[in-house]
């Protein structure tokens, strides 16, 4: 059966928020990783449209939504648009950095938040110390200095999609374009003067405690050992929250197993 889309641009706190809204039924609000758009819950997004209500978004300077010389803060972009679609509230399935901002919408704006599905979350107020996340950070803004995007994208898919003792061979080479395309995109954006991003104050990393959702959180198995153990802090902190690990994925198991992710995520639903 097909369903119904909309597909549109929302006035946003300044900006235009493309986003998209399917289905009927419960609201399930979907974020994208650092290293992604919206497009990388494609194999999310129509699944769930027949049980629920879906929406995903391109955060602020990540795919159709751009950014504008002007101090925003990415978790009242999200509350403004669950607002304006009037979709709220909503679970919210949230990647890597994607979780990051629906920990802070949990936080800042409970009363818009039933459930969060955290994947491969990062967290604000966290900082990085492993050896793994330095060189990355060092050798992605080496290249960049450079203006070359084709090797600082090479150094992500190499991170996020090839993951922890992987090979690129090893990988699904679709999920890997999808992936090269989505952060090709994202280097290209314009970084207009005067975009300045605030934080959440205090910042999640020292709220988790305080959470009150019911919380899944969800990691590859290959992702980086940072990651994965910021993953298993943040379920112990959260109160009753679950933790579950996806075997043969990396720092994106909605986008490498599909079908294992969605049977996780409507388990928790239920």
């Amino acid at each position: 059966m097909t369903l119904s889309k909309k597909v549109a641009f929302a006035p946003i706190n300044g900006t235009d928020m493309y986003f998209e809204i399917q289905g009927t039924g419960k609201p399930l609000l979907f974020l994208h990783a650092g290293v992604g758009d919206m497009r990388m819950w494609d194999q999310q997004f129509d699944v769930f449209a027949h049980t629920h209500q879906v929406i995903r978004c391109d955060l602020r300077g990540f795919g159709q939504t751009l950014l504008k010389p002007s101090s925003f803060t990415h978790y009242e972009d999200v509350a403004a648009l669950l607002h304006t679609l009037q979709v709220a509230p909503a679970v919210i399935i949230g990647a890597s950095f994607g979780a990051a901002v629906a920990l802070d919408v949990a936080l800042a704006y409970p009363t818009l938040v039933t459930a969060l599905i955290l994947a491969d979350p990062a967290v604000g107020g966290y900082t990085f110390t492993s050896s793994a996340m330095l060189t990355f950070f060092d050798q992605e803004e080496a290249a960049l200095n450079q203006g070359d995007i084709h090797t600082a994208t090479e150094i992500n898919l190499k991170m996020w999609v090839d993951g922890w003792n992987r090979l690129p061979a090893q990988v699904n080479p679709s999920v890997r374009e999808q992936v090269r395309i989505m952060q090709d995109n994202i280097f290209a954006q314009i970084q207009p003067e005067g975009s300045i991003e605030n934080k959440l104050v205090p910042p999640a990393y020292e709220r988790l405690a305080t959470i009150t959702q019911p919380t899944a959180v969800i990691i590859g198995a290959h992702d980086v050992p940072e990651f994965q153990n910021l993953a298993s802090t943040i379920a112990q902190t959260i109160p009753h929250a679950q933790l579950m690990t996806i075997t043969d994925a990396a720092h994106l198991p909605n986008m490498e197993q599909a079908a294992i992710f969605n049977q996780h995520l409507a388990n928790f639903l239920i």
